[in-house]
């Protein structure tokens, strides 16, 4: 079983979250990003074994048990916006919002049709689109800057940025993963 564990580095104590019941089969996390409070933690999990569902959790460690959202988890779902798109990764914003690669048309359809880059609110409320993302690649990777004006993410190799909601740019090529520092 998969869990994702939460270690406070000050008093030595863990949180350890499963992904599910137990009865079903584990989901692997592919993204983390604690929120600026440092009380929240966004999960993005998926896809489940034997399927292509996903998953993006808005998680307190503190009271959850499951890092994936149930009616028992303590984890609340993000809605995703129009039926059959789902979300694929997301990272909090320093105001608090998220930053999100939003996919449609279904999770277990065999082709992405479209892809956007969305700001959104924890609650699944539209704030702005960043950027359109491309169907056939993946979009990790996803920050910003401490003051939330500069956004960044991965689409495939290409790293591209946003400076207070411009249309996003290419500004380098051949990474796997990005950060700011």
């Amino acid at each position: 079983d998969d869990h994702l564990i939460v270690r406070d580095l000050a008093g030595g104590g863990e949180t350890v979250l499963a992904s599910g019941n137990g009865a079903a089969p584990p989901v692997p996390v592919t993204q983390l990003s604690w929120a600026p409070d440092s009380r929240r933690l966004l999960v993005s999990a998926g896809p489940a074994p034997g399927s292509q569902d996903r998953y993006l959790t808005v998680v307190d460690p503190a009271t959850a048990r499951r890092y994936l959202p149930s009616a028992s988890s303590g984890g609340v779902a993000v809605p995703p916006g129009p039926r059959g798109s789902y979300y694929r990764d997301g990272a909090f914003l320093p105001d608090g919002d998220l930053f999100v690669s939003r996919v449609c048309c279904t999770a277990g359809a065999p082709k992405v049709t479209s892809s956007l880059l969305l700001e959104i609110s924890p609650s699944g409320h539209l704030v702005r689109q960043v950027g359109l993302g491309f169907p056939d690649r993946a979009h990790p990777s996803f920050g910003a800057d401490p003051t939330g004006h500069w956004l960044l993410y991965l689409s495939g190799p290409d790293l591209f940025l946003s400076l207070d909601g411009a249309a996003p740019f290419k500004l380098t090529t051949g990474l796997t993963a990005a950060a700011w520092s």
